[in-house]
């Protein structure tokens, strides 16, 4: 889809019809969500993901009317890049989240007894 195109059918109002969560997490987590039906996260503190390989999770309901896709940009405190996770189909009135997991390695969390704060805000949000 080209800029124009996307500038004019991108419908971010919307968003309020979208429940998202955005965590840091650990491998183990990642596990637990994928095998456990309804799974509540928590992020760990930072002492708690130190030296360990770190997972982006980022977690959407769509509770609207309508059919929805588009792009997340999530801002992780410590890193000076956004990362931009595109989110597939999130289909209307849904009973359930649907995940999303990007690996960021490890070596950016400080080791200290903080949380770090994962921001995010929609870059593209589209009915189709």
């Amino acid at each position: 889809m080209d800029l124009l195109s996307k500038l004019s059918f991108s419908d971010k109002k919307y968003a309020k019809n979208i429940e998202v969560q955005t965590y840091l997490v650990t491998r183990d987590q990642v596990a637990e969500v994928f095998s456990r039906e309804k799974t509540e996260v928590t992020q760990k503190v930072n002492q708690d993901l130190y030296g360990r390989e770190v997972f982006l999770l980022v977690r959407c309901k769509n509770t609207g009317e309508y059919a929805v896709f588009g792009a997340l940009k999530c801002e992780i405190e410590n890193l000076n890049t956004p990362i931009t996770v595109n989110i597939a189909d999130l289909p209307a009135k849904m009973n359930r989240f649907h995940d999303c997991v990007i690996y960021m390695g490890n070596g950016f969390v400080p080791n200290d007894g903080q949380i770090l704060n994962v921001s995010y805000s929609w870059k593209e949000l589209y009915k189709p």
